[in-house]
């Protein structure tokens, strides 16, 4: 069974890193950001987005 792992910020520099580094360690990973500071293209294929 993988872990599931909310990130905040996800579409910052440092979220979308940490979703990655997760995702890649087989975590399912659950990314929420307003898109106040980050960009909607750091957010990798595969996260799900709740915006």
């Amino acid at each position: 069974m993988s872990e599931t792992v909310l990130i905040t910020g996800v579409a910052g520099f440092i979220g979308s890193h940490v979703a990655e580094h997760c995702q890649k360690l087989g975590m399912k990973v659950i990314g929420l950001d307003d898109l106040s500071g980050g960009v909607i293209g750091n957010v990798r294929p595969g996260a799900r987005g709740l915006a």
